[in-house]
């Protein structure tokens, strides 16, 4: 996944010095589970799934149409449920009705973004 990543944003002699480069870093046998963890204000712990592409230090692309996927717990630690926010949202705070966030352009300008959420029964 890290070379296909690779090929997708470098070419020539940047793929070859990327790839030299990433040679020399350490290697891990496992990735992680989550890359983000979020309280809200209600009690409820949001946990959002790692992404080899967008969360990769290394070889991460975050403007592609990568998942964002968020697994929602209570404060017993039991599943409440999962929702997929929108793509590029960089979620900052989440309220009782709303996910405030930061989401770019195609420029790499950052615009405060606030979606609506509906919750099920609690």
């Amino acid at each position: 996944a890290l070379d296909r990543a690779f090929e997708k944003r470098y070419e020539g002699e940047q793929l070859v010095e990327r790839r030299r480069r990433f040679s020399l870093v350490p290697k891990s046998d496992s990735i992680p589970v989550v890359s983000a963890l979020i309280a809200d204000g209600l009690g409820y712990l949001w946990v959002r799934r790692y992404d080899l592409e967008r969360d990769n230090l290394w070889a991460g692309d975050r403007s592609g149409p990568h998942p964002n996927e968020w697994w929602v717990f209570d404060s017993t630690g039991a599943w409440i449920g999962s929702l997929t926010l929108p793509v590029g949202l960089d979620v900052s705070e989440i309220g009782e009705d709303w996910v405030l966030g930061l989401e770019r352009d195609a420029f790499d300008v950052a615009q405060v973004v606030m979606y609506d959420l509906t919750r099920g029964s609690q």
